[in-house]
């Protein structure tokens, strides 16, 4: 998805261009017309859960 451009799906105005999703989806409202705009990636990166990141709290 390299350098793809997300339009508004109801204006057509330009609201990001992506190189990676990163958490594996996008949600953005346009700020011309007011509406929610959601984009799901095809593979989505894997996230470590929070117990195995370095420095995290225990969780209980």
């Amino acid at each position: 998805m390299t350098g793809e451009s997300i339009r508004c799906v109801r204006c057509a105005k330009k609201l990001a261009e992506l190189s990676d999703f990163k958490a594996g989806f996008i949600a953005i409202k346009c700020p011309r017309c007011g509406s929610m705009f959601t984009m799901r990636a095809a593979t989505p990166s894997p996230a470590s859960p929070a117990s195995e990141r370095p420095g995290a709290p225990d969780r209980e």
